[in-house]
């Protein structure tokens, strides 16, 4: 008899350790299970507000768009005040900044498509000529890619406090454009939807939305990449069409 009850309390203890014994497996997995990452875990990124990228609770930065020069089209005496300007920039700054260059795909469908309807609107006798620019045009893009290239500078603060990281960033980014801009280098800050699309091309390298239209990539930066001389002069001559009307006068003379 006392076996049989000694049997019994083993039996039901060790029911009751395995019921315990997955009671606490079970609740060990819920509360360890972790949530679905969100795509501001995966980039580090807290927030982009007002031009500024705060990445955990005290590292903030902005992103500054340069533009580009002819640097080997220089004269020795350009090239050396570039350097000098560049070089004093640097020796400037007291606080960390970091280079990136982003190239980008280049999309010309859009500008062979405008060229073809200028062509059909074009005089007779330049429509030849047309047809071997958009011919050629086709022929280039068609054995190599067109690339852009987007080089940034990225300043760089430290602060608990947002509101003044965000001055200090203002201060810094005004230094920063101001040295450029010594250089000869047009220089902006990019906006919230801006720096989206910065980040959104960083990781995702090989997609063609990737691929920016002609007209988009110059209407967006045509005064970063386009360098050249205005249209009129000051004192009111139209430097275009003096040109034009010289280089009639020559033709008319042959």
């Amino acid at each position: 008899m006392v076996n049989v009850v000694a049997g019994v309390i083993m039996a039901v203890l060790v029911v009751a350790f395995i019921v315990i014994y997955f009671k606490v497996i079970r609740q060990s997995a819920m509360t360890h299970e972790e949530e679905p990452m969100t795509m501001q875990d995966l980039l580090g990124i807290s927030e982009i507000r007002d031009g500024v990228v705060s990445i955990g609770e005290n590292r903030h930065c902005k992103v500054i768009a340069v533009g580009s020069i002819n640097y080997h089209l220089m004269s020795d005496e350009e090239r050396d005040r570039v350097e000098g300007a560049f070089g004093s920039l640097l020796a400037s700054l007291s606080f960390p900044i970091q280079i990136y260059v982003q190239t980008r795909l280049l999309d010309l469908s859009h500008a062979i498509e405008d060229l073809s309807r200028d062509i059909e609107n074009a005089p007779r006798e330049l429509q030849p000529y047309g047809l071997a620019l958009k011919n050629h045009l086709q022929n280039w893009i068609g054995v190599r890619s067109v690339m852009l290239r987007h080089p940034y500078v990225v300043v760089i603060c430290e602060n608990d406090n947002y509101r003044e990281a965000r001055r200090d960033l203002e201060h810094r980014q005004q230094m920063v454009v101001e040295g450029l801009a010594r250089c000869g280098l047009y220089a902006r800050c990019l906006n919230n939807e801006e720096i989206a699309d910065l980040f959104y091309a960083i990781y995702n390298s090989k997609t063609r939305a990737l691929i920016a239209p002609l007209r988009n990539a110059l209407g967006a930066s045509s005064s970063m990449y386009v360098r050249g001389v205005p249209a009129k002069s000051k004192a009111g001559g139209g430097l275009l069409e003096a040109e034009s009307e010289k280089e009639q006068a020559r033709v008319a003379g042959q």
